[in-house]
């Protein structure tokens, strides 16, 4: 075999076929080798990073994270098995693996309800969701109006009015109507961008209000809250704000009573005698429905089951983004995503989302309940979400086949657990 004339082997006749078959592996290998040699060298290998991030993880971060999901691994297992774990390990100081050694520094992960995020002794239960609104001062319940019974509504008894000055209901009450038509009185005059508004015709002799010409609006350009020292702001902030403030409170209603807000004549839903409204007579309207209702906040019971003065507040008083994450464990648990995985539904670590990404809505949230997590939920779910067994951060509890459990009760009035199951178990009556 003579190789040194040409890159492609020759085979002299005659050859065994093991010889043939070496002699083809080495014209292959040959091949190879000519073409690796005559081949334009690969380009730069480059990785895939952005070479000026802003944010950057080191290996000291990705152990301290580790540490701190530790932390709350094992305060999840003492709370679902107790133990003699304790979350807080004042006498371990810098060996500490798996508690928090000093109540100021920031370890372990924050629970979905606020508990525990303060370790002081007897006080674990600050900001947490479904506590009191605590009070810095005396309540003061404001007198209201007398009732308006040619709107429709039944008449308040003495009982219901006990609290109050004679001839008017009053905020004390704890039951039946309360009459007050300031608080719409103060929505029209926020709103309210004409010189209708004392408040806008004071902007325009001040000048810092801008007459439209030809109609009775003005516009008023963003406003700095002092002598131009901080930047100015617009209505927007009030928009952030509101959704900032439903991070920090939400108190439940309905179940003390109703606010009746009859309208004034000046207003600009009030409708006129004859069915249409005072302002804009091309809208038909019902002159029996010349007010707005509103559920009044629930007041927390005594043992004796009397209302007391005291609210109960939902959420986690914390800048945590609740309205996002929820504020109870066993709510978290629908809001996050699941896949199932060899039929067992395991977390992805995103929260759920549309079809087409984005926020989820409720549909999207029961048809994974029932396709993935195995409950059949319905709409009468919406305000009164299952419990499920779940631990401090969110985890659900598995039962025997790897599907969440629910909580239940039965004809008999005992509570029992409800595995999930593929296709969507119903909730029993009871």
């Amino acid at each position: 075999m003579d190789t040194r004339s040409s890159s492609r082997a020759r085979i002299e006749p005659g050859l065994s076929a093991a010889a043939l078959q070496i002699a083809a592996a080495i014209t292959a290998i040959m091949a190879l080798v000519v073409t690796l040699l005559l081949a334009p060298p690969p380009p730069t290998a480059r990785a895939i990073t952005d070479e000026d991030p802003s944010f950057v993880l080191t290996q000291n971060d990705l152990e301290f994270i580790l540490r701190q999901i530790q932390i709350s691994e094992a305060h999840a297992a003492d709370e679902l098995n107790p133990s003699n774990y304790e979350l807080y390990c004042p006498g371990q100081g810098t060996a500490a693996q798996n508690c928090v050694p000093d109540i100021m520094r920031p370890a372990g992960v924050r629970t979905v309800d606020g508990s525990y995020n303060n370790l002081v002794a007897g006080q674990g239960q600050y900001g947490t969701s479904d506590n009191a609104f605590p009070r810095l001062l005396p309540e003061l319940w404001r007198q209201a109006e007398p009732e308006a019974l040619d709107l429709g509504f039944e008449a308040n008894t003495p009982e219901q009015m006990a609290g109050c000055e004679a001839g008017t209901t009053c905020y004390a009450q704890t039951d039946g109507n309360v009459y007050d038509s300031h608080p719409r009185e103060i929505s029209n005059l926020i709103v309210d961008q004409t010189v209708n508004n004392p408040a806008i015709e004071l902007q325009v002799e001040a000048g810092t209000a801008i007459p439209v010409a030809g109609t009775d609006r003005v516009t008023t350009p963003n406003t700095a809250p002092d002598e131009e020292l901080s930047a100015p702001f617009n209505t927007f902030m009030g928009f952030f704000g509101q959704f900032f403030d439903h991070g920090l409170d939400l108190v439940a209603k309905g179940g003390n009573g109703t606010m009746i807000v009859p309208l004034a004549a000046d207003d600009p839903l009030y409708c006129l005698p004859e069915g249409v409204r005072a302002q804009d007579e091309t809208i038909e309207c019902d002159p029996a429905a010349n007010f707005i209702t509103l559920s009044r906040a629930n007041r927390l019971e005594d043992e004796a089951g009397n209302p007391t003065n005291q609210h109960a507040n939902l959420t986690s008083p914390f800048i945590d983004q609740n309205q996002t994450y929820a504020s109870h464990p066993a709510h978290q648990v629908f809001l996050r995503e699941y896949v199932l995985i060899d039929g067992i539904p395991q977390p992805t670590g995103h929260l759920i989302e549309g079809p087409d990404g984005g926020m989820s809505t409720w549909a999207d949230v029961k048809a994974q309940s029932n396709d993935v997590l195995g409950l059949a939920l319905s709409d009468a779910d919406l305000l009164d979400v299952p419990q499920v067994a779940v631990d401090p951060y969110g985890n659900f509890v598995r039962g025997g086949n790897g599907f969440p459990m629910y909580l239940i009760v039965n004809e008999a009035g005992e509570t029992d657990w409800l595995e999930g199951q593929p296709g969507g178990a119903a909730i029993p009556a009871g």
